[in-house]
């Protein structure tokens, strides 16, 4: 369903857009295990992601893999794409249904072969404020409800009580309770979870969170978990995670500890090291042998640019490999002002400014339409108000057709990897009209 490497920005439920800086990590490029995979990024003139492409390297030659492509208008949707003999095959889209800016609706359609999936989700948001989220399973020709999430006791704007159930024949099965405490910032000092089974008057108590912050009240500094004694009727730690600060947002310690039955016994810690300008440098991650902190891996940051590490290296220290080896793991990063985490053991990012060719020749006509990047490797993108386009053909300088597509797909991708580089002629048809744009495929 998703990407095989990388990790996509989950959509908040309030909102699909963002922005973004002219500058754009455009490639993406990622090394898992032994296979190299590279993404490549293309973002609107309004900043917006409009499509992700991934290849994997086999022998000399990039292979294509998955694509994702993002629509705003007229309705916002997303759609992935698996190469399949010789073709781009759609595996799973989402649509997302507004009113007055507020999500309402969201529906999941998942295709693997014969088998096709489908989820949805309808959002309550009076006011602004969501109240309930509803989780419906197309089953037997119906959807059926399967879970209900009711936020209540809206605190600094965000709910104090969350209440979960789950269904099964249209009858609740089980409940979840969520209750949170905030402080006069509005973060939160407690959390406790509790639950009960359908039929059941009583909430049993799960387990429960304390945060403690600096006293700037902004800063954790301390985060503790319990767990409820169901035996004894009394709530006994379990773990517990302190932060060190670097400056006054940056953490340069973060130490994980686990309850012994006595005392807290620190057993993880990721010490991460900065430059004088305040740029990350390695983050290691160390484990707890006989009273001392031993180094098991280290990822360095390293090449910043625009406020990004454009190379990031995951290499073994001391335990399961040979010192400075490479070694996959879980690398946090950003990436245009998006926090991700991707598994690999390299990551190497590559800026560019967003170029659009707007030089178009069109018969009728009241917005231009874009096409982007130009000159491309072969995919290009159309950037235009009035949607996606009816069909579209490739032309080259000898006037021969040498790619079409007249199946209405609803991408606004043209992908020409296969054809040679070269100048090309694209003539798009949309209703009774038509657009021309010349291609450069390098």
């Amino acid at each position: 369903m998703k990407s095989s490497f990388y990790t996509s920005i989950l959509i908040g439920i309030f909102g699909l857009f963002q922005a973004v800086n002219a500058q754009v990590v455009k490639e993406l490029e990622v090394l898992v295990k032994d296979t190299t995979f590279h993404s490549v990024l293309l973002y609107d003139v309004s900043g917006r992601k409009v499509l992700q492409t991934e290849y994997y390297l086999a022998g000399n030659n990039w292979v294509r893999n998955t694509q994702i492509e993002w629509f705003y208008t007229p309705s916002p949707k997303q759609v992935e794409r698996k190469w399949r003999s010789n073709k781009w095959v759609t595996t799973y889209t989402i649509d997302y249904v507004y009113s007055n800016n507020q999500l309402i609706t969201e529906t999941h359609n998942g295709v693997n072969g014969l088998q096709q999936s489908k989820i949805e989700y309808q959002y309550s948001v009076p006011n602004n404020t969501l109240l309930y989220r509803f989780h419906y399973l197309w089953e037997k020709g119906v959807w059926s409800l399967k879970r209900k999430d009711s936020f209540l006791g809206y605190i600094y704007q965000m709910p104090s009580t969350t209440q979960i159930d789950t269904y099964h024949s249209d009858t609740i099965q089980s409940q979840y309770l969520s209750l949170v405490k905030y402080n006069t910032k509005g973060l939160p000092d407690n959390q406790c979870f509790k639950s009960r089974n359908a039929g059941d008057a009583d909430w049993k108590n799960q387990d429960s969170t304390n945060w403690y912050y600096h006293s700037d009240q902004k800063r954790l500094l301390s985060m503790r978990s319990k767990i409820w004694d169901t035996y004894n009727f009394v709530w006994v730690n379990s773990h517990r995670t302190d932060y060190d600060y670097y400056d006054s947002v940056q953490v340069s310690y973060q130490t994980n500890y686990k309850w012994n039955g006595a005392t807290w016994q620190s057993d993880l810690q990721y010490a991460n090291n900065f430059a004088p300008n305040g740029n990350k440098q390695s983050c290691k991650v160390n484990t707890r042998l006989f009273n001392e902190w031993r180094p098991m891996g280290t990822i360095l940051y390293s090449d910043y640019a625009f406020g990004m590490a454009t190379k990031i290296r995951s290499q073994f220290e001391y335990w399961g490999g040979t010192p400075n080896e490479l070694v996959a793991t879980d690398i946090p990063f950003l990436l245009n002002n998006e926090m991700v985490v991707l598994k690999a053991k390299t990551i190497d990012l590559k800026f560019a400014q967003q170029v659009v060719d707007t030089t178009t020749n069109i018969d009728t006509i009241q917005k231009p339409v874009t096409v982007y990047p130009n000159p491309s490797n072969g995919v290009f993108y159309i950037g235009s108000a009035l949607g996606a386009f009816d069909s579209w053909q490739i032309t080259n300088l000898d006037g021969k057709v040498v790619k079409v597509q007249s199946d209405f797909s609803g991408t606004m991708v043209i992908d020409i990897t296969d054809l040679p580089a070269g100048v090309y002629l694209l003539t798009a048809y949309f209703r009774n009209m038509r657009y021309f744009q010349k291609l450069i495929k390098i």
